[in-house]
């Protein structure tokens, strides 16, 4: 599933600037989230080979040139190990929430910088810190979430039981319309 997409954001960028400008702009959120993650050791060597890994920790290729060049431009639950996971769901939406105040600026307005890379690694490393420590707000957070999520699927079930029996419905009343016609 995703978490995050460059695509998604790709309106956002209201400044006149090349394609490659505007996928850096469009992604420097999502890569910073990368890089960050990476160093924590989230990594999913399941999907990631270690060398490539590598490369983000050495500082050989930032978080954004990875999630272009290996991630095609999506970043996925599956791109994070199960620690990775959690805390991403517990966290991210609130980071890009936040991402102004903590940048000092608009999302989309400037390029991947090592200065909102730490400032962004400053901030996720406190709301680690306070995740750490608050297991009973994750917890209670986490069932909030289930429980919408339960919600949605219930009435994304519904709304299927309801176009199914519509759809019954209809090729009755054509079977009908059909048979009709055979009998005159």
């Amino acid at each position: 599933m995703a978490i995050d997409r460059i695509d998604w954001h790709w309106d956002g960028v209201t400044d006149a600037v090349l394609d490659d400008e505007h996928w850096e702009r469009a992604g420097a959120h999502i890569g910073y989230y990368i890089e960050w993650a990476f160093n924590k050791g989230w990594a999913n060597p399941d999907v990631h080979s270690a060398e490539d890994i590598q490369d983000v920790l050495n500082s050989n290729i930032n978080g954004l040139q990875y999630l272009m060049e290996y991630c095609d431009a999506k970043f996925l639950d599956d791109d994070l190990n199960e620690e990775g996971k959690r805390f991403t769901s517990y966290a991210y939406h609130k980071y890009v929430e936040d991402f102004e105040k903590i940048t000092g600026h608009k999302m989309y307005t400037k390029n991947y910088n090592r200065q909102d890379l730490q400032a962004v690694s400053k901030y996720l490393d406190e709301i680690y810190e306070n995740y750490l420590n608050n297991p009973q707000q994750i917890q209670a957070k986490n069932e909030s979430r289930n429980a919408i999520n339960e919600k949605i699927l219930s009435s994304k079930l519904s709304q299927i039981v309801l176009i199914t029996f519509v759809l019954v419905i209809f090729a009755v009343m054509i079977y009908g319309i059909v048979l009709a016609f055979t009998l005159i």
